[in-house]
């Protein structure tokens, strides 16, 4: 890119004017300094944020760890454009004790900061003829003695087990994707979450960062910045906007199954962002929308979500919390949308208040959920409840909006969340009991072919989970229903459609009968009323397409995490040995397509090409030497791409 490839027009009457209306309360020098610029035979340097960092807008120091501001600065030559790679040097006017300013302009104040101080950040540049221009900003930093974090929680919890735990101490890739509904967008990029972990005394911590000049999530939600992680990915997941407006375009995503349960206590220690602007968090659930067929489209101009349904698409927004100021920080009212589905209706959850300062201490937030409702906790106490539950499998999001939404942006950054851990538990005395059911998605197909005389049969298999997502060897029973929602299997009537039926045991016949009347099949794995899934699958005489890549999963060397759906596998391998990985492409009617997959190693799920230190990969043999610097936990990522698909493989070094 050329060193005028950016082009900045500088507003002289509106500094001028914002200057003006802050004489009174600042003084010109105090207010000013931030939007001036020193310039030379037309260079001029100015920061990139104008915000002044004064009086309620003075950087406290945590109660743990820091807090960071960017006064990172541009130079613009004397045409207008950006000077690219200028080389900026940056300094500080008085050295204060547990205040640091890096190389690239980034002030962080630590909690070891004793007392209060006031001081510039300056910004300086050495122009090609020689002359020295420069721009400074008076900061004020601060100090509260009562600020205290809320201790740990232990990890044993009396009358609960433990499900799932992240310390946050790596990325684990096989639990978290780092990208953001990126089934509505055109270009991962935009998505991916900025994130780095921190280490504070013995604990470490994922920071969610939103830095300055970050582009809006999606072209389809134009101004909304949205920096965060994700457990689950599928296509069509959670349509935002107006019922048939908002996201249209969607992208082949697959599915990424992370960490996605019902029922249980979620737990998160956290310390949110410290900039009381931009936008909010928010950590919240949505259903994994197990019952939609996605490559399938339903018939009905009706049908919504460009011809998908889903009826398991509620929405819980446990934290949602606008950063613009502190009472609104501390004002914690859950949220609980439909979103179309039947389950349940809307509910605003009275609101309780944050103890403290969020932002600057760390907290702890509690989700109870069970069929009989929801209980929401902050510092292990009750504070509110809903009689409102979903009936079906929840992913979670840990996000930073930075614009758009609850709040204003006035240019403050980073915008930064600290989350310490979070923590899933089950009860005790339901952890053996069934609780959800788990469709074997390599025998249930998404098109089941018509024949144009005779039938055609398909047998069909699934699994009943415990309340810890184990399988407990009990049989399930298949039913047709009439739609995707609402149905009672064990206790509604039968349900008939021409040419169709399904035996309990999961064999589904189709006759020619069946192509007169509508195409759309739903049937019914359960146990009983409240433990079930429902899918759909068309009716169709479609030539054959590529629809899944799945590896295939079976054998010692597969985890306890894999589930048998086929589409997300979490291998084990050992220092110095061999694992042979294996994908298969199949059409719609799930027949094995006659195309070889390629295997290489990749930074993600996303299929970006990687390496790892000491793994080789070759024809889908990967192997991890002796002398590899991986650790245990770590994740090594495997894509396999056959056709128009590709699926990633999660292999965890042991």
């Amino acid at each position: 890119m050329s060193a005028k490839a950016k082009k900045v027009t500088v507003l002289l009457v509106a500094v001028i004017a914002i200057a003006a209306l802050g004489l009174g309360a600042w003084g010109v020098s105090m207010y000013f300094l931030p939007f001036g610029h020193d310039s030379a035979q037309g260079y001029t340097i100015s920061f990139n944020s104008n915000t002044v960092l004064m009086r309620s807008d003075a950087v406290t120091a945590p109660a743990s760890g820091y807090v960071r501001r960017d006064f990172s600065a541009k130079v613009l030559d004397g045409e207008g454009y950006e000077v690219e790679d200028a080389d900026i040097s940056y300094s500080i006017s008085k050295q204060v004790e547990g205040v640091e300013l890096s190389e690239d302009g980034m002030l962080s104040v630590y909690s070891a900061l004793q007392k209060g101080a006031t001081f510039d950040v300056s910004a300086s540049y050495i122009t090609p003829a020689g002359e020295e221009i420069s721009v400074s900003k008076k900061t004020s930093v601060k100090k509260d003695d009562k600020l205290k974090d809320v201790p740990r929680n232990p990890r044993e919890k009396e009358g609960w087990e433990l499900y799932f735990e992240d310390d946050f101490q790596s990325f684990d890739a096989s639990s978290w994707s780092p990208y953001y509904l990126r089934n509505w967008v055109d270009e991962d990029a935009r998505t991916r979450c900025d994130y780095r972990f921190d280490v504070n005394g013995e604990d470490t911590s994922l920071v969610i960062s939103s830095p300055y000049g970050r582009r809006s999530w999606s072209s389809q939600n134009s101004g909304v910045v949205v920096s965060g992680i994700s457990s689950y990915e599928h296509n069509y997941l959670h349509k935002f906007g107006l019922l048939g407006e908002g996201a249209v375009f969607n992208k082949d995503v697959g599915v990424f199954d992370g960490m996605a349960t019902k029922y249980g206590y979620f737990e998160l220690r956290m310390r949110m962002p410290d900039t009381r602007d931009g936008s909010h968090f928010a950590w919240w659930m949505i259903g994994v929308q197990d019952d939609m067929n996605d490559s399938a489209i339903m018939d009905g101009e009706s049908v919504p979500m460009s011809g998908h349904y889903s009826n398991q698409t509620g929405e819980i927004d446990i934290i949602e919390n606008t950063l613009s100021s502190l009472d609104g920080m501390k004002a914690w009212r859950p949220v609980i949308h439909p979103n179309g589905t039947t389950d349940y209706e809307y509910h605003w959850v009275d609101e309780a208040t944050i103890p403290g300062n969020p932002m600057l201490e760390y907290h702890i937030y509690g989700f109870e959920w069970d069929k009989e409702g929801v209980k929401f906790y902050v510092d292990n106490k009750l504070v509110s409840s809903s009689d409102r539950s979903p009936s079906y499998r929840m992913m979670t999001f840990l996000t930073l909006y930075a614009t758009g939404g609850l709040g204003e942006d006035r240019g403050i950054y980073p915008k930064e969340a600290f989350i310490d851990y979070i923590r899933v538990y089950k009860r005790t005395d339901t952890a053996d009991k069934p609780m959800s059911v788990q469709l074997d998605m390599t025998t249930v197909p998404d098109c089941v072919y018509v024949p144009r005389e005779g039938s055609n049969q398909v047998r069909l298999n699934a699994y009943v989970l415990d309340g810890m997502d184990r399988r407990t060897g009990t049989d399930v029973k298949w039913r047709l229903s009439e739609t995707i929602d609402g149905f009672a299997p064990a206790t509604s009537p039968a349900y008939e459609k021409a040419g169709v039926s399904i035996s309990e045991e999961g064999v589904l016949i189709v006759t020619d009968r069946a192509w007169e009347g509508n195409k759309d099949v739903f049937v019914t794995a359960y146990y009983d009323d409240e433990v079930k899934q429902t899918y759909h699958i068309k009716l169709s005489r479609d030539t054959v397409r590529d629809d899944r890549l799945m590896f295939e999963g079976r054998g010692a060397d597969v985890s306890e995490e894999y589930l048998g759906s086929g589409y997300r596998a979490v291998y084990i391998l050992k220092k110095g040995e061999s694992l042979q990985l294996k994908a298969r492409l199949y059409d719609q009617y799930l027949n094995v397509r006659d195309v070889a997959p390629q295997y290489f190693l990749s930074q993600d799920l996303t299929g970006i090409e990687g390496e790892y230190d000491g793994v080789s990969l070759s024809g889908g043999m990967l192997h991890l030497s002796e002398t590899s610097s991986l650790r245990t936990g770590d994740i090594i990522t495997v894509t396999a791409k056959a056709g128009s698909k590709q699926a990633a493989a999660f292999i965890k070094v042991k």
